[in-house]
């Protein structure tokens, strides 16, 4: 076999790996594929309504809706979109009323103005604090950073707060976005306090949940030392810094008010904690700023108010 041809055992390892992490019964892989069908354009905002039906038929996920595992093929998708519904992410729809037949599409978000996105910049920042902050729980024993807020939680009266799949397909996806589009099996390991195994699985459910469809959204590569799967993000911006990248892709931009809250706290640890140089002072009173105004905005929607003017300062009493 001539050099060139030759296939190292990292490569094989490598794409033993892939076939495992692309098993039917992925979870995480079928959550984002059933929003990446869901949403569409995330840029559009117009969302379709889709069958059961035609919901198993795009997304490989779920198996074929045939023979004895038909049961369990519409079992799993029930169990999934009672989880997304459960989390605000989905609604039912009604179809028809004779028989009474019924749809399902995406939830609206609520739309953060740009001023308010963070740069990359920022975004920078705030990935080497809550690296800070690894380093310092790894250095007191501790096996994770911990990466424990994302857009979603699990519901507290619901049965479905048992399946956390949505949590963490979230989770990972908003940490692809502040991770500047590249996600490794190690800060998977480092963020979620797992082993690496399940990382690398997790890692590969995201990069086939995201190419649903074939969109090609997102790229997998293997490092010399066959540890550091990256998932890299198209550079397609769209004006956006975020476009094309993370939840973005699921029509999820925004922080949730829990992240909100828990950004802050990390904010305010690290300052409480390390020695912060004047410039990362400054950018981490920007980002401080923004997260305040989207937060008080997301405050206004759940109480009914007028959010007009959710980037001003509230009055000082």
């Amino acid at each position: 076999m001539p050099a060139s041809d030759a296939v190292s055992p990292a490569e094989r390892k490598s794409k033993r790996t892939l076939k495992e992490g692309r098993a039917p019964s992925a979870p995480i892989k079928r959550v984002i594929a059933l929003l990446r069908i869901l949403t569409g354009d995330a840029h559009s905002h117009r969302y379709e309504t889709f069958t059961d039906n035609l919901l198993m038929e795009k997304v490989d996920g779920y198996g074929k809706l045939e023979g004895k595992y038909a049961v369990n093929v519409i079992r799993m998708l029930n169990h999934d979109k009672a989880a997304l519904q459960a989390r605000g992410l989905i609604e039912r729809v009604p179809l028809r009323t004779q028989p009474p037949t019924w749809g399902t599409r995406r939830a609206e978000y609520p739309q953060k103005d740009e001023k308010f996105w963070m740069d990359w910049e920022e975004l920078d920042t705030l990935r080497r604090v809550r690296q800070a902050r690894i380093a310092r729980r790894r250095s007191a024993g501790s096996p994770t950073g911990g990466f424990p807020v994302g857009p979603t939680s699990p519901p507290t009266d619901r049965v479905e707060r048992g399946n956390t799949t949505v949590d963490d397909a979230l989770r990972l996806l908003r940490l692809l976005e502040e991770n500047d589009g590249s996600l490794t099996v190690e800060e998977i390991i480092d963020y979620f306090g797992i082993g690496e195994r399940r990382a690398r699985n997790w890692l590969i459910q995201v990069y086939d949940g995201l190419n649903t469809g074939n969109t090609g959204h997102v790229t997998l590569e293997t490092t010399d030392d066959d540890r550091s799967l990256l998932v890299l993000e198209q550079n397609a911006r769209h004006g956006s810094p975020f476009a094309q990248t993370g939840t973005a892709l699921l029509g999820l931009f925004g922080y949730s008010r829990a992240e909100v809250a828990e950004r802050l706290e990390l904010i305010a640890e690290h300052r409480r904690l390390e020695t912060v140089d004047p410039s990362t002072e400054i950018r981490l009173s920007r980002i401080e700023r923004k997260l305040r105004a989207w937060g008080r905005h997301l405050a206004a929607i759940d109480d009914g108010m007028p959010t007009e003017t959710y980037d001003e300062e509230p009055p000082v009493s």
